[in-house]
């Protein structure tokens, strides 16, 4: 793995563009060079942004350099930081992604550059690149065997009608998708504009520009505007329209080629308004209207930063793998593991969001070179991360300990580590986002763990979960009803045998589903914050109760109530239990604050050690004078552990 803090960013080599602060060419063609010296396997991708030439013409040139320099900025944002990009000359860039043979690495690094090149354009419109791909030793050792190929493969990418990648002698490895429609329908460019054409149902004649023509589909065969599949798919609409009894209209969109064979975007309307008379046929250009389409779909699938997909595309993705595989699918060959970076957040504060970030990509980096052929990689948002994977190739402890391994090598001066969620998919009916939130739901069983790193779904962790919503749900009702009960345990002076007080006990009395243990509820108020709001209902309970045994002249025994490190983390909680003693009149000698070491010992190692501090103190310079408040050993203990 390399050391991180010995690269230069390649901004800084010796020759650099001066518009775009990438390397010159010159300086380009050395480092292309030196690379590949090496002979160690090295991948390069050339950028030619799509339409640039009709960009520059339509805003301007300044318009135009804008977007190469913005171009140039987010792939340095997005790129390691020992990749190098170079700026051949006008909008064509060679970037450099050495030591990858990776040919997963490769797809996503290449779907990630083409999110990158995406910029919005002041006519509204979005900028796209067509990429070309080499790989070194593989295509060639020298730069123009490499540039040479790497145009070739832009060329098919135009073809295909740009906002697309290539790999040189691989023409079927580029995915479908990015490619353009899900109808099948091939395409022309008849003579880049719209045009009109119409069918005459009573002489059986095609009119085209005032002139008789034979039928459109004979024309698109003949020129090669288009394939048989899309020839016979417009032919079969035709003739069924044509033979339709009511008046109809269709739009589709096709892609055509034109003499040249690129290919081009048309929405072809058939237009029959009265019944036996004459059909329009309409091609109208959507090229720029696609492009901008297509753009936006491949942005909201895919994670600018990282490269991997969103968790969007992800379920999408692995709900059609496991149709695909549906035979096999529910005996537990696929898995779900999700994982987040332990104190990403301090990460960020102490070395800055910049550094996150590259930390961010790195672990993209590592989890797609670790990932099978058909395994998919997502970032779900911020450092949080999971992978699809067939377990049948790797078991997922291992996949874990590897990336665990890569990551703890990235060069920073803190530990690099994370828990992970497993979950093995035995349901396949479950949709793609239930599978995802039970890898959440184990992983959350274990985060923060220095001891399991990982930890397996089982059907328990659900339970809890449910029991943990249902307890969230009702616990505010409960309170404003008084569900809760004060019970009173006495305490015992073993010396003397004679009582020397009692502890208030809280209890869930629930009207249906009857006595809820404490041991269930206390926990989880605890995690979401609720036990404050029910220690001071507990305290005024007490103090309600001592008031009516004073009023009622019954003899009185000091009570203890319980608080939890919750509450002493509230600034104002000292006046709080002032303010309900006083509403109630209780003398001080009746009450006793019970706070429990682990609360003390939980304040002690937080950053709320303060806070703590402020209100046990504040309590105790209220109390402790007083008679049989807080008892002396307690307050100097609370004292000595929170200072």
């Amino acid at each position: 793995m390399s050391n991180f803090s010995n690269i230069q960013p390649f901004s800084c080599k010796n020759e650099t563009d001066l518009l775009t602060g990438a390397l010159s060419k010159s300086a380009l063609v050395a480092a292309v060079e030196e690379m590949t010296a090496n002979n160690n396997a090295h991948a390069f991708i050339l950028l030619d942004l799509d339409g640039f030439k009709q960009l520059n013409n339509t805003l301007g040139h300044v318009a135009g350099n804008q977007l190469l320099v913005d171009v140039v900025n987010f792939l340095r944002k997005g790129l390691r930081r020992n990749d190098i990009i170079g700026r051949i000359g006008g909008d064509e860039f060679f970037i450099c992604i050495s030591n990858i043979s990776d040919l997963n690495y490769i797809h996503r690094i290449a779907k990630h550059i083409c999110v990158l090149s995406r910029h919005p354009l002041q006519n509204g419109g979005i900028s796209s690149a067509s990429l070309g791909i080499v790989r070194s030793p593989h295509d060639g050792i020298s730069f123009d065997e490499l540039y040479t190929r790497a145009r070739s493969a832009v060329r098919s990418a135009k073809k295909r009608g740009g906002n697309c990648y290539v790999i040189y002698d691989d023409p079927d490895d580029v995915a479908s998708h990015l490619s353009g429609a899900e109808h099948g329908c091939r395409s022309m460019r008849f003579y880049d504009r719209n045009w009109l054409a119409t069918y005459d149902c009573n002489t059986d004649t095609f009119r085209y520009n005032s002139k008789i023509g034979a039928p459109i589909w004979e024309l698109m065969e003949k020129n090669n505007y288009a394939d048989q599949e899309t020839i016979a798919h417009f032919r079969s609409r035709f003739t069924k329209l044509v033979e339709s009894d009511v008046p109809n209209a269709y739009f589709e969109e096709y892609l055509f080629y034109d003499e040249q064979q690129l290919p081009h975007w048309y929405r072809v309307g058939l237009i029959y308004p009265v019944v036996g008379d004459v059909i329009a046929i309409t091609f109208t250009d959507i090229q720029e209207e696609v492009s901008a389409r297509q753009s936006l779909e491949r942005m909201t699938e895919y994670d600018e930063l990282t490269g991997l997909t969103n968790r969007s595309m992800f379920c999408r993705m692995v709900e059609h793998h496991i149709k695909k595989n549906a035979d096999i699918a529910e005996s537990g060959v696929f898995a779900m593991i999700y994982f987040d970076v332990i104190r990403f957040k301090a990460i960020n504060d102490m070395f800055g969001m910049a550094e996150g970030d590259r930390l961010l990509i790195f672990i993209a980096d590592t989890v797609t070179r670790l990932l099978s052929q058909d395994d998919i990689g997502c970032r779900i948002g911020s450092d949080r991360f999971v992978a699809f994977v067939d377990i049948t190739k790797r078991p997922p402890e291992k996949f874990i300990e590897q990336l665990l391994s890569a990551i703890s090598m990235y060069y920073l001066p803190v530990e690099i580590t994370f828990n992970a969620g497993i979950y093995i998919i035995d349901n396949i009916r479950m949709t793609a986002d239930a599978m995802l939130d039970r890898a959440i739901l184990a992983q959350s069983s274990i985060k923060g763990s220095y001891t399991m790193r990982y930890h397996y779904y089982d059907e328990s962790l659900r339970d809890e979960m449910l029991t943990e919503q249902e307890i969230v749900g009702m616990m505010a009702i409960a309170l404003n009803a008084e569900h809760f009960v004060v019970y009173y345990q006495p305490q015992y002076n073993h010396s003397t045998g004679m009582i020397a007080g009692a502890e208030a006990l809280v209890r869930w009395m629930h009207p249906e589903r009857g006595l809820i243990s404490p041991g269930l509820f206390i926990p989880i108020f605890e995690r979401n914050g609720f036990i404050t709001k029910l220690d001071l209902y507990v305290f005024e309970h007490v103090c309600r109760f001592v008031r009516k045994c004073i009023d009622s002249k019954l003899p009185l025994i000091p009570i203890s109530v319980n608080f939890s490190r919750h509450d002493i983390y509230q600034t104002n909680f000292a006046e709080m239990l002032e303010e309900l003693r006083l509403k109630y009149d209780v003398p001080v000698r009746y009450l006793r604050l019970e706070i429990t070491e682990s609360a003390i010992m939980a304040a002690a190692s937080t950053r709320t050690k303060s806070s703590a501090s402020c209100t046990i103190m504040a309590i105790s310079w209220r109390w402790m004078t007083s008679e049989a408040a807080i008892p002396p050993s307690m307050s100097s203990r609370i004292l000595n552990w929170i200072s």
